[in-house]
């Protein structure tokens, strides 16, 4: 069976269905170099491509392709009539873009940002949170 006739399948179910790809790469095995006739320092794309039911937002179906860096070149078409859909804004920085401050502490490690200035540890009086100790820390 095709992808095609699997997707026209769950179609004809009901099913309102929308596609998630991710595309790895790998160091092919032996049996896969000798099967895609790739040469001894060649890499193997690999895409995951998982067919989600829209309405339970649930997975459906999961193919997983194999390719041939040195003989394939996957193309996929835009319109560009069709908007992209707006990503949702983080509420939250992720934590490797946040500044450090000093011995490995982020500012998530106080309470608030705003208290980032005035957080001091009880013990050692620092003007910022270099203490390990959270519990030392105040305002």
């Amino acid at each position: 069976m095709t992808p095609a006739e699997a997707y026209a399948i769950l179609a004809t179910a009901g099913h309102d269905l929308t596609w998630r790809e991710q595309a790895t790469a790998k160091v092919p095995t032996p049996d896969e170099r000798e099967a895609l006739k790739l040469s001894e320092a060649a890499v193997m794309p690999v895409v995951h491509r998982t067919t989600i039911d829209r309405t339970g937002n649930q997975p459906t179906l999961l193919e997983t392709t194999h390719l041939g860096a040195e003989t394939t070149a996957p193309a996929y078409p835009i319109d560009a009539r069709q908007p992209t859909p707006k990503r949702t804004p983080r509420t939250k920085t992720p934590r490797w873009m946040r500044p450090r401050l000093g011995a490995g502490l982020y500012p998530s490690d106080v309470d608030q940002w705003s208290d980032l200035k005035r957080a001091r540890c009880t013990a050692c009086k620092a003007v910022r949170p270099v203490c390990v100790d959270k519990s030392r820390l105040g305002a």
